[in-house]
């Protein structure tokens, strides 16, 4: 304020999207950054903050290493392009997922396997700085194309590939695809259109709930009922047909 200036500043008003001052995703740690371990961290943590506050199309490499506190050509140098810098920030937040399915090995009971999963997937979405990393990816693949094929080929190497590795049933990458579309539509419904009960269910309930949904996709007959499709049923529908 210089002075003279007698212009009133509204207390505590957050600063704005996308600019510096703004931490969604923070996971730096205080001090001097001592090296290229803690640049990369850097840069990654201000690419998810740009991601999330401006979405991917408004993003630039620019606005990211300014955040970062480095050179443009540092983020190039580590990361390559935008599209390499978008992948890499969400990438290492969906290791868990595959580890959780790993874990329980091939052909291992679905309901622990779904279980294992389930833990997995939550403690992604409601815990800093993966809920933001990952809803910074959401809502930048409904907005952007390429941002959508982004985050369908990180989800696909990253998440379905393990869980169908996971299960020794028939189908099992569409079993996968099933619970992977669980996955972002729980999120989706939770997280951005905060649509209720879902939107303030307890992590337990929204645990057991995935849970039984993926064991169920890991297990049950996607075929119905003697090979065929599932028999459709409810007011108006004649069995015998």
């Amino acid at each position: 304020m210089t002075s003279g200036d007698t212009t009133p500043r509204r207390p505590g008003r957050p600063a704005s999207p996308g600019r510096p001052g703004r931490r969604q995703c923070d996971t730096r740690r205080p001090g001097r950054r001592p090296g290229a371990n803690e640049t990369r961290e850097a840069i990654l943590t201000a690419a998810r903050e740009a991601f999330a506050a401006r979405g991917y199309e408004k993003a630039t490499i620019r606005g990211i290493a300014r955040a970062a506190g480095v050179d443009p050509a540092l983020v190039h140098h580590f990361y390559g392009p935008k599209e390499d810098v978008f992948k890499a920030a969400v990438e290492d937040v969906l290791g868990p997922i595959a580890e959780a399915t790993g874990a329980a090995g091939p052909g291992a009971d679905p309901i622990e396997t779904g279980a294992r999963l389930a833990a997995a997937v939550v403690s992604l979405w409601e815990r800093e700085p993966t809920k933001c990393a990952l809803l910074g990816a959401l809502r930048a693949a409904v907005a952007s194309d390429t941002a959508a094929k982004l985050v369908r080929e990180l989800v696909q190497e990253n998440a379905v590939r393990a869980i169908a590795a996971s299960t020794e049933e028939p189908d099992a990458e569409l079993r996968a695809n099933l619970i992977g579309a669980t996955i972002l539509g729980t999120a989706l419904t939770r997280h951005v259109l905060a649509l209720e009960p879902l939107g303030s269910l307890d992590e337990r309930r929204l645990a057991a709930a995935l849970a039984a949904a993926f064991g169920y996709y890991l297990s049950a007959d996607l075929d119905g009922p003697d090979g065929g499709p599932a028999a459709p049923t409810g007011p108006g529908v004649d069995p015998a047909r």
